[in-house]
């Protein structure tokens, strides 16, 4: 799909670009009033043009090939994160995305969560299918206390 093509929809406020091998975001650059984008199961490897996109609420990044998610920190209104089944072992960008409610990491190469402790708006988090100890968790919980935490 040559989704250059869509880059000048500025006014788009939802997309769902699902299952289409996209390798990049760059099309997304402009589309800077967007509050819902779907990019799940494509063959994505960076997120750097995602900065832009200032007023996404819900971004589905799952089973990309992303290892390094460091533009998403500057996605400060995001609530709600799916980054399941990717490659990712570093949380440090996701310390800054306080108004998050629900974050989906399963699925990736995650083995210290102390990045999340700040993320207290949390209601939903899964950590399923990383390389986390229980201990890990245990201290997790005690910042996140009202949060339902999947492990």
């Amino acid at each position: 799909m040559d989704v250059l093509a869509i880059e000048d929809l500025s006014s788009l406020k939802h997309i769902d670009l699902s299952h289409n091998q996209l390798t990049d975001t760059k099309a997304f650059k402009k589309m800077v009033n967007l509050e819902t984008l779907n990019l799940n199961a494509n063959k994505l490897t960076e997120t750097s043009s995602l900065i832009y996109l200032t007023r996404l609420k819900t971004l589905d990044l799952s089973e990309n090939r992303l290892t390094n998610i460091n533009s998403l920190s500057m996605i400060k209104n995001i609530e709600s994160l799916d980054l399941s089944n990717n490659q990712i072992t570093d949380l440090s960008p996701l310390h800054h995305l306080t108004q998050l409610k629900v974050l989906n990491l399963s699925g990736n190469k995650v083995r210290n969560i102390s990045a999340l402790e700040s993320l207290t708006n949390l209601s939903v988090l899964n950590l399923s299918n990383n390389e986390i100890d229980l201990e890990q968790i245990q201290v997790l919980r005690a910042f996140l206390n009202s949060c339902d935490i999947k492990y």
